[in-house]
């Protein structure tokens, strides 16, 4: 057995050992978890129980019991979600396909602010370094939402939401420890200002080393895996006298990981991946005030700003700053109707400079975004039938002024039952990645089964768009939320997505680049298509007894080779086996997973299982002890092809980590 098992077993067998007549499983009872509000389809609350969307919600104690060190690992908890780990730092998270580092249709955001990457329209997730003490609760919801969120929410909308400042009293340390050389630390304290307002601050210093690197995908190299960052933040909230709520966050972070990025080359051996650092320092600031205008209208007003300076070592730097503004106006005077309306208006400011890899054409570019929003939840048999009308414009200078509709029903066929359906559109705007850039990729060596021929082929990829052209998708969505019994809830979804245009990469013709070394040049032009997925998704709740939890769930995704497994299975299951002591396990099975990149075509990883266990064991009141493991049970191997073959991946392995946290 693998060493990295022994320790983390040995406790959760002694665990099982002892007396089960224990508290409480915490958390809720299935009843209360229909009735569990959440805010991100429609940007208002509303409880679960009464969404037309397939929604799920990570809790506090949810991540609290998984023992994850970061959010895509408390992202594997939901129903759906694939997230595959690329090194210790770097990972590849979607919905409903298109998985990869660079993954552009799903929307994320923290307390609604959108985290995306101008450069590519997705998320780096080795710069969200938030500590995950932070996070209230996550709301994951699959399938499009662009008549709520506007563009790039495609496939799905992940809504981070965190904890209010008066919702952590006192001060709270953590420590852990683990492999491959992990050292995290973080603290918090929070404290009242006076009778109406509470702040916390928080910081986060984190570490973990090199871990196994190899060539099990020999075309790409080896990777670097080492990963370093520092996090501070606030959060000040205030409660007015006459109902006025205001909220302001600011979170700073520098944060550097280890790569290896694609150094291609027309002589021998044609391409190699030194080692490079890639750091991000970022600033971000963001506030909020919902004010009440009468007993039936609600006044929301949103802005925030920010400044981030992203680097290769030797590539590539992108200077990124933007300032946003948003209103929302809220009215539910009129008998069986909830209308929202909003605007918003976005500044954004890059400055891209690169070496050998990539040219920025024009190296600064200023552009503004507007958006308007409409929507209208019509309640038309009361307690029963309900829909929701939705319309949102968004203006942006790569793709000019798009709609984006949508239409929802709901039916309570009883108590305990709901049916939906969705027809929806969203949009994806170009970004200036691929509108701007151009990359050198890789060097195809003459006499191989992609090159036969006898010169070395560069590939290249040009800003694609003379009149930038945004993707689209039309979504139908069918689901059923039931309770079952007391013990036993399903929820289900089906969709049938259709893209079009759906940008794909395409060889042009070589031309000959004469020289001491000749080659070939090979434009890689962007090609419209039309493409089609749909799939399944199925999630039971079962909770046999008031200490026991477990979730099962499948996720079928019927489409082309694009980076995500056709299958994926995950079972949780959550145990109180005493008052002082909760273990959880996740089983996650993934299907082969095939790349869609021109240049790693036809390479796969074979499909697998792993397991993820932690042990809590409270000692006291105010002390907690977590011993957690990740990716038990399989050897180390890499567990995603790189979307774009420019930086290696890591061989992922099992890995143990140590915690220790304290409240005073």
């Amino acid at each position: 057995m693998n060493r990295h098992h022994l320790p983390l077993l040995a406790l959760a067998l002694a665990a099982a050992s002892l007396n089960t007549a224990a508290a409480d499983l915490a958390g809720l009872s299935l009843e209360e978890l229909m009735k569990v509000e959440v805010t991100s389809v429609a940007k208002k609350a509303q409880a679960l129980g009464n969404v037309a969307a397939a929604v799920h919600v990570i809790t506090e104690e949810d991540i609290r019991a998984s023992g994850a060190r970061s959010l895509p690992e408390a992202l594997r908890l939901a129903p759906g979600v694939d997230v595959a780990q690329i090194s210790g730092s770097r990972w590849a998270v979607s919905i409903r396909g298109g998985t990869g580092r660079f993954a552009n249709k799903l929307q994320v955001m923290i307390d609604g602010r959108s985290v995306y990457s101008s450069l590519f329209s997705g998320v780096f997730w080795e710069a969200e370094r938030m500590p995950l003490s932070e996070v209230e609760r996550i709301e994951v919801l699959r399938g499009p939402a662009g008549s709520t969120w506007g563009a790039n929410s495609v496939n799905g909308v992940i809504n981070i939401i965190t904890k209010a400042a008066v919702a952590t009293g006192g001060t709270r340390v953590a420590a852990a420890g683990g492999s491959p050389g992990l050292v995290d630390l973080d603290a918090d304290t929070s404290f009242a200002i006076g009778a109406n307002a509470a702040l916390r601050i928080y910081g986060r210093a984190h570490r973990i080393g090199s871990g196994d690197t190899g060539g099990a995908l020999a075309a790409l190299g080896d990777a670097a895996d080492a990963a370093r960052a520092q996090t501070a933040g606030l959060r000040l909230d205030h409660h007015g006298d006459d109902g006025v709520h205001s909220t302001l966050r600011v979170g700073l972070v520098h944060g550097e990981s280890g790569d290896r990025w694609l150094q291609a080359s027309v002589a021998p051996p044609y391409g190699s991946y030194p080692a490079a650092v890639q750091t991000h320092d970022r600033v971000v600031a963001q506030g909020q005030q919902v004010r009440g205008l009468g007993e039936a209208s609600e006044l929301t007003l949103s802005a925030a700003a920010l400044a981030e300076d992203a680097k290769i070592s030797g590539s590539l730097r992108h200077r990124y700053s933007m300032a946003e503004f948003d209103i929302q106006h809220r009215w539910w005077g009129w008998d069986g109707h909830d209308i929202s309306w909003g605007a918003g208006l976005r500044y954004n400011h890059s400055v891209g400079s690169a070496g050998d890899m990539a040219t920025f054409v024009p190296p600064r570019k200023d552009w503004t975004e507007w958006r308007l929003f409409a929507q209208d939840e019509w309640l038309l048999v009361p307690e029963r039938l309900r829909a929701t009308l939705g319309l949102r414009v968004d203006r942006h200078p790569y793709a000019g002024a798009q709609a984006q509709p949508s239409v929802r029903l709901l039916w309570n066929a009883s108590t305990n039952t709901s049916l939906w359906a969705a027809v929806s559109r969203a949009v994806r705007a170009p970004s200036r990645g691929e509108s701007d850039i151009q990359l050198n990729l890789a060097v195809l060596p003459p006499g191989t089964a992609a090159n036969p021929g006898p010169l070395p082929v560069q590939l290249r990829v040009n800003a694609p768009f003379d009149a930038p052209i945004s993707e689209r998708l039309d979504a139908l969505e069918l689901g059923l939320r039931s309770q079952l019994d007391k013990t036993l809830s399903l929820d289900l979804a089906l969709f049938e997505h259709r893209y079009r245009p759906d940008f794909t990469r395409v060889a042009g013709a070589p031309q000959f680049v004469p020289g001491p070394l000749p080659y070939l040049l090979v434009d890689l032009n962007s090609r419209a298509v039309s493409s089609r997925t749909h799939g399944v998704e199925a999630a039971l709740d079962w909770r046999p007894t008031a200490r026991w939890r477990q979730q099962f769930s499948y996720a079928l995704l019927d489409a082309a080779a694009n980076g995500t497994p056709r299958h994926q299975l995950k079972l949780r299951s959550v145990v109180d086996v005493q008052d002082r002591l909760r273990v959880q396990a996740l089983l996650r099975y993934a299907s082969e997973r095939l790349s869609a990149d021109l240049q790693t075509q036809g390479q796969a990883v074979a499909a697998g299982t792993a397991l993820d266990l932690a042990v809590a064991w409270r000692v006291n009141a105010s002390t907690e002890l977590t011993l957690g493991g990740t990716d038990l049970l399989r050897p180390a191997r890499v567990e995603f092809v790189p979307d774009l073959a420019l930086s290696a991946p890591a061989v992922i392995g099992p890995r143990w980590s140590l915690q220790l946290q304290t409240r005073f």
